[in-house]
């Protein structure tokens, strides 16, 4: 076997059969495959290619990486194992990054107080101050004090302060407590705490007072006071050329315009020859005299008892007594209807006049013997629908309309016709469309016409059954079908259960799953003893 360095330019031959490569010192144990050697170890100081170019690719501290499955190497990545930098062009990092204590972390550029921010893309830069209008600018001019302006920092020149006399300006203040001095003028304040220029040394507060309590005697007069405002409440001694205006109130009336009225307060009596006239009357004892016209509403409590005068109410009166007494029916008027009207209530107390208890004013309508109805209000008659009170017959000559026709009454009760109506909407085998309690009947005839639309079947039928100590038999005839019918009727008996009682069903067995309409006649005939 023939063999070359590792570090010739040949490189070692492949293709031979595998065999153990030893040096003398035991450097390198390899087996040889037809493309490349195996080894298990390899020690050597100097690691070329094939084609002599050197192993490791790059320069002196750059990094190798994989290049499409070669190695490879970017002066743009380095490290340096004496300060342990590593420097990149570029970083982009997906998952989370610990960088250590900030103390640890530079990032240059800037100056002194700056700040990171970014412009919501990933792209970071330097910024000035605490971050605000205009990237990190103060907003507004020289000395305008900063406000959150739509989320940046804004200026107004009505709210500036200047930092050499410690003064803040501003076109108005709105505030619940000033504490210090304030200047200027001060608008819409309820209070101030110090008053410099006050007219009268006891007033430290100016405006609008709304209470006033004084410890001590006041003392004004026309010349010097002008008017005293107000409703002269607890004032007295005051002279009555002094008085200007109504005096609604006072404690003793001197000179009295009626010999019965001596003091204000409630009057034990009180009689007027003249006319009265009063916003609002309250009296809880009888008001008595000739004529009272109340203009608003008239809410009586107690008794009304008028003798010869009228009442005449344009407002509402409402009378909450226990009696009221209205006199004779000729002294009664009430205005509005017509000639045999009548009044008649909503059940909330609203009287209204509506035509009254009969056709012509009181009288029967039609001819005699013709039966009432409501013709348009009134009463009416009509010679086709009378009644013979001597054998109580009455005749109908036209048409009766009804659901339910019944022959007999009390005991005499013989049959009863309905009309009703069922729907299905499958084939299940004998669905119940009709039921009637088996006590009720002795027997019952069915008339039933059964229509599929989208099938276009329909099946007419006659049906008889009778019923006995539930014993059921019925039968069939007068059968008619279209394109095959609907299906399979049967009547039977239902012994029920503890909630439902026995019963006499009608059941069908459709042959189609659509809507099939099913129209009935019914007679039931009474159990008879």
């Amino acid at each position: 076997m023939s063999a070359e360095s590792f570090n010739s330019i040949g490189g070692v031959t492949v293709g031979i059969p595998p065999v153990p490569i030893v040096t003398s010192v035991g450097t390198v144990v390899a087996n040889v495959n037809n493309d490349y050697v195996l080894a298990n170890t390899v020690l050597t100081d100097n690691l070329r290619f094939s084609n002599g170019a050197k192993y490791v690719p790059g320069s002196n501290t750059q990094l190798i990486f994989n290049s499409n499955n070669s190695f490879s190497a970017s002066p743009n990545l380095t490290f340096n194992s004496n300060t342990n930098f590593l420097t990149t062009v570029n970083l982009n990092v997906t998952g989370g990054t610990t960088l250590g204590d900030v103390s640890n972390v530079a990032i240059l550029g800037g100056l002194n107080g700056y700040f990171l921010q970014t412009d919501g893309l990933g792209t970071l830069s330097w910024a000035e101050g605490g971050g605000g209008g205009g990237n990190g600018s103060p907003g507004g001019s020289n000395t305008q004090v900063q406000f959150n302006n739509a989320g940046s920092f804004g200026g107004d020149p009505q709210l500036t302060y200047n930092n050499f006399t410690n003064i803040l300006t501003a076109y108005q203040i709105n505030a619940t407590q000033f504490v210090g001095n304030l200047t200027g003028t001060a608008t819409s304040t309820l209070n101030a705490n110090t008053v410099t220029d006050g007219s009268q040394p006891n007033i430290v507060s100016v405006g609008t007072l709304v209470n006033l309590n004084v410890a001590g005697q006041i003392t004004a007069n026309i010349a010097n006071a002008n008017f005293f405002y107000g409703d002269a409440g607890n004032m007295s001694n005051i002279p009555a050329a002094n008085l200007n205006g109504p005096v609604p109130t006072a404690v003793t009336v001197t000179g009295n315009a009626q010999a019965n009225i001596t003091s204000l307060g409630n009057l034990t009596s009180l009689t007027v020859t003249g006319n009265t006239t009063s916003g609002n009357l309250n009296s809880s004892n009888r008001i008595s005299g000739g004529n009272l016209f109340v203009t608003g509403n008239a809410s009586i409590a107690g008794n009304v008892t008028i003798t010869t005068g009228n009442l005449l109410a344009n407002g509402t009166v409402t009378f909450n007594g226990n009696n009221i007494t209205l006199g004779n029916l000729d002294y009664i008027h009430i205005g509005g209807g017509f000639n045999g009207q009548v009044l008649s209530t909503d059940g909330l107390g609203n009287l209204t006049w509506v035509n009254g208890g009969g056709g012509g004013n009181g009288t029967p309508a039609g001819g005699n013997g013709a039966i009432q109805f409501n013709n348009g209000g009134i009463f009416g008659g009509s010679t086709y629908f009378t009644y013979n009170n001597s054998n109580n017959t009455a005749t109908l000559n036209g048409n009766l309309v009804a659901n339910t026709f019944q022959l007999g009454t009390g005991v005499y009760s013989f049959s009863k016709s309905t009309v009703y109506s069922a729907t299905t909407t499958s084939t299940t085998a004998n669905q119940v469309i009709w039921t009637v309690p088996s006590a009720d009947v002795s027997a019952v005839d069915f008339m039933i016409i059964s229509t599929d639309v989208i099938g276009d079947t329909r099946t007419t039928v006659k049906i008889s059954s009778t019923i006995l100590n539930g014993i059921v038999d019925y039968n069939k005839y007068a059968g008619l079908e279209i394109n095959g019918g609907i299906g399979n009727f049967t009547v039977a008996y239902d012994a029920g259960n503890v909630l439902l009682p026995p019963s006499l069903v009608l059941r069908v067995t459709p042959r189609s799953a659509n809507t099939c309409n099913f129209s009935m006649l019914i007679t039931q005939y009474n159990e008879l003893f």
